[in-house]
């Protein structure tokens, strides 16, 4: 039997791989920085005023971005159907997923939402018809047991944010999926102010109904510090996706993991047990296997 020989990276295929998995390690630095802030100053802070307050920031700071860029005469892109719906995918994973890092340890959460990969896997074969091969359903499969291990719905440790965690792994799952389906003539920072424009909105109008109380001056630096780290991850995160595939850039999604275990023992002193730390692994190693997988399958359909 004959097979296909795999071609080789081109040295530009090569380079956008870097830049790309460079913007992502980035992207995930900085969304972990942000998090370890939120869940610092989130402990009496009511989540609609946090995620309006922060939004605001945020907003201010991108909008000059794509002033300073000449990205504002653009603008008009932000009501374009592909943005809108990334942009509702992204208000509804910053509240999902802000419901569970607020409620469990940040390790946990964020190795929940590190099994995007096969949630990708799993849309893909529903809603585009996607075959999915025995060897990638498997990796899937091993990859949904972390999840379990990580959860650990049977047990008395069990909390029930986690599965707001879980709900928001299949909300990134849909932005990550519309994003490459974005015109490369709308710019990063169009796509950035976009959400984080809906995620004050809607952290408004969640405020109306879970309260508000005076903010100290301690609290509000926090916040445009998360608002700088926010602004930063969104803009790399969209570029990453833009520079490389998303098979090429995802296994930078994991250095997250690392950082947020960091984040969790120095800054609150959280210790994941051999039961969470096997799930974080099956995770990991689940989803670098699909994601190279991906990459053959896309070589070979290439």
């Amino acid at each position: 039997m004959t097979t296909t020989p795999t071609a080789a990276l081109t040295p530009s295929e090569e380079g956008d791989t870097l830049r790309g998995g460079g913007a992502m390690a980035l992207a995930m630095l900085a969304f972990i920085i942000n998090d370890t802030m939120i869940k610092l100053v989130g402990v009496g802070l009511p989540l609609g005023e946090l995620l309006m307050v922060r939004g605001a920031f945020v907003v201010a700071i991108v909008a000059a971005f794509a002033w300073a860029t000449g990205a504002l005469r653009h603008l008009r892109l932000i009501f374009s159907r592909v943005v809108a719906v990334r942009t509702l995918a992204d208000v509804a994973t910053t509240f999902l997923f802000l419901t569970a890092l607020l409620n469990m340890p940040i390790a946990n959460a964020t190795a929940i939402n590190q099994a995007v990969p096969f949630a990708i896997v799993v849309l893909s074969a529903i809603f585009l018809g996607e075959r999915v091969g025995a060897r990638r359903l498997a990796a899937v499969l091993a990859g949904f047991c972390g999840v379990l291990l990580v959860v650990k719905p049977a047990s008395s440790d069990f909390n029930v944010y986690s599965l707001f965690a879980v709900a928001s792994m299949f909300t990134i799952s849909l932005r990550d999926i519309v994003t490459r389906r974005i015109p490369a003539a709308v710019p990063a920072s169009i796509v950035a102010l976009s959400n984080a424009a809906a995620v004050t909105l809607g952290g408004g109008v969640y405020s109306v109904f879970n309260g508000w109380r005076p903010l100290g001056l301690a609290e509000t630096g926090v916040l445009f510090a998360c608002a700088l780290s926010l602004a930063v991850a969104y803009t790399f995160m969209v570029l990453a996706v833009r520079l490389a595939h998303i098979s090429a850039t995802a296994p930078f999604r994991y250095t997250i993991i690392v950082w947020s275990l960091i984040a969790g023992f120095a800054v609150f002193g959280d210790r994941p047990d051999i039961t969470a730390l096997i799930g974080i692994a099956l995770i990991a190693g689940s989803g670098l296997y699909t994601l190279v997988r991906e990459r053959q399958l896309n070589r070979r359909s290439g």
